[in-house]
């Protein structure tokens, strides 16, 4: 969700200027800086995420694998 804010950012800011967002409040450059940071965080969750949503397989036994790959960053 929040790559995908990112990536709209640009879709976001041109709604903001034509006032079509009503009373939302825009996002400042800190806030976008904080998202970014928060991005690169996230990305071993949705690497052990995307390992563990399997269902052609079993997935239970690759926790261990997941856990140690997210603790190696």
């Amino acid at each position: 969700m929040v790559e995908r804010l990112l990536e709209l950012k640009e879709p976001i800011d041109l709604m903001f200027a034509d006032n079509l967002l009503g009373g939302c409040e825009r996002m400042g450059a800190a806030d976008l800086d904080n998202l970014k940071i928060v991005a690169v965080v996230l990305v071993p969750f949705k690497d052990a995420q995307k390992l563990l949503e399997g269902d052609g397989y079993v997935t239970a036994i690759m926790v261990p694998f997941a856990v140690k790959k997210s603790e190696e960053g």
